[in-house]
């Protein structure tokens, strides 16, 4: 599948930054080969922390629009070491740390990934919606 293929560039990269760039939640990655692969996220996201999963809920109240970026923080700077995807993308940290996109999404591309390398995009994908 042409998709976990591609999906499998992003085994040992690291989250180097994490942020909300107009109202969606925007994250990079680097590793040896691409020293910027961009994630675009409009989906729901999921952890394997129960803890985390609970404090969300707060941050929910105050913004449900951003409130997501909290998942990203146990993950800051962390070496990615499985990548899975079958209806949805679940990315394996090196501290055991679980995020999962659901691509069951009210939105058509929930998903966008670009990879960059000296500069250039060499490869971008849209992983669409599963509804």
């Amino acid at each position: 599948m042409l998709i976990q293929e591609d999906l499998n560039l992003l085994l040992n990269s690291y989250l180097t930054s994490f942020g909300i760039v107009n109202q969606f939640i925007e994250l990079k990655f680097s590793n040896d080969t691409y020293e910027e692969i961009t994630f675009f996220v409009d989906c729901d996201l999921s952890t394997n922390d129960a803890e985390l999963e609970r404090k969300k809920e707060y941050f929910d109240k105050l913004d449900n629009d951003v409130s997501s970026i909290i998942y990203f923080i146990k993950a800051n700077r962390k070496k990615v070491e499985a990548v899975e995807f079958d209806k949805n993308l679940k990315l394996v940290f090196t501290n055991n740390y679980i995020i999962e996109f659901s691509l069951f999404s009210e939105y058509e591309e929930p998903l966008s990934i670009t990879f960059q390398k000296n500069g250039v995009i060499e490869k971008s994908f849209t992983i669409p919606s599963y509804r």
